[in-house]
């Protein structure tokens, strides 16, 4: 297979002044007229994983709003900045306390939950794991569609960026399958269907650690663009100081030839790669360390499910409850017998998978279960019958 070589931009944030940043990034791999023309309609997809104003969870509004007016600079008829966040957060609610939709509004563009759209099956001819996934209709017929993804950390994936951004065009059920089929190679597979015209990441405030929402913030101010996804992550990557080689979603999206991968293969203009560098706080990867606390049983668990109780466990220690979790066996998965070490212990059931076994333990609901449920049932041993609270507490 002949690869053409990818170009990627890096540009330094100086004195806050992102829009000249990101104008600057897409100038140096060919200007905005490259990718939107007159008459243009234009998706632009950021990342918003949580209902929070937090810099470090979604993307930057100010991000948003220097692409939207350059779209509107170049021409474009419409911009409509969709999004449709993970599964349990409320995708306009996350516009609305982001700042997204405030200065979206003010700039003319159109807010869209895509959960509320249309979706078209489009099979993946290339696909182990996956045979087709839905798409948001509009994705679909957009002139031209612009990835705007936040650069962090992720428990599940190592770092999320460009190809993972891609799961926000797609319907629930299909993520639920990705999950369950294994997310790495699912969203290697996803990003053979679809590519995005542009892709400009906000690596302004970035997240290390316990990504993509509960890890801690890390200033970069940078600004990095391409129209490679694939060579985009990787260079991302480095940045962060991880080998792209060493992550699996980066090493299935070469084999499927979705872009550049290899440092050979990428030119990158504007600062100097190594100069930009900074080793990111990687996010947790297994439950091992945890084995000796609970009973902790995750067999035939998918992706979401696992990557739930990371996030649940690693909540705990850092709230200096961790021993609470002593008094549970926890079990998540698809199960036929509840395991036999399980007997005279406290049983909690995470996630639908495990809902034939309900009236043997704590049963929490969700595919994957919510945080804001999961957590504070599990602080009070009890079902919560108002748990809208804590969904506030959790999500915002």
């Amino acid at each position: 297979m002949i690869r053409l070589r990818s170009i990627v931009s890096i540009v330094k944030v100086i004195n806050g002044y992102v829009y000249e940043a990101v104008s600057k990034a897409i100038d140096l791999i060919g200007g905005i007229s490259k990718y939107v023309g007159k008459g243009d309609r234009v998706v632009v997809k950021p990342n918003l994983t949580r209902a929070t104003n937090k810099p470090h969870i979604c993307t930057s509004p100010e991000v948003v709003a220097a692409v939207i007016k350059l779209c509107n600079d170049a021409g474009a008829k419409e911009v409509i900045v969709a999004e449709s966040s993970p599964i349990g957060v409320d995708t306009e609610k996350a516009f609305e306390i982001s700042g997204i939709k405030s200065v979206a509004t003010k700039m003319g563009a159109r807010i869209l939950d895509l959960r509320k759209c249309r979706f078209v099956k489009i099979p993946i001819p290339r696909g182990k794991v996956l045979r087709e996934v839905e798409i948001a209709e509009p994705i679909l017929n957009a002139d031209a569609l612009i990835n705007v993804p936040k650069m962090k950390t992720h428990y599940g994936c190592t770092i999320t960026c460009a190809l993972k951004n891609m799961k926000g065009v797609i319907s629930d059920l299909s993520k639920r399958i990705m999950h369950r089929a294994g997310i790495k190679r699912a969203i290697a597979e996803l990003n053979t269907v679809i590519k995005p015209t542009l892709t400009i990441v906000d690596g302004i405030i970035c997240m290390e650690g316990l990504g993509p929402v509960d890890g801690d913030p890390i200033r970069m101010d940078l600004v990095i663009a391409g129209e490679d996804p694939l060579a985009i992550d990787s260079i991302c990557a480095r940045v962060m100081g991880f080998n792209p080689e060493e992550i699996e979603v980066l090493r299935y999206a070469y084999e499927l030839g979705i872009g550049a991968f290899k440092p050979h293969e990428i030119e990158v203009v504007g600062e100097e790669l190594e100069r930009v560098v900074r080793r990111f706080k990687p996010p947790p990867s297994d439950l091992r360390e945890y084995f000796k606390l609970a009973g902790i049983y995750v067999k035939n668990a998918c992706s979401g499910c696992i990557s739930t109780l990371i996030i649940i466990l690693n909540t705990f220690k850092e709230e200096g409850i961790l021993d609470k979790i002593k008094e549970y066996y926890i079990v998540t998965g698809s199960i036929n017998n509840i395991p036999k070490d399980a007997e005279g212990r406290k049983i909690v059931l995470l996630g639908n998978c495990t809902s034939k076994f309900k009236s043997l333990g704590l049963f929490i609901p969700g595919c994957p279960p919510r945080l804001g449920l999961a957590i504070p049932v599990l602080k009070m041993g009890r079902l919560v019958d108002k748990y809208e609270v804590y969904l506030e507490k959790y999500y915002t």
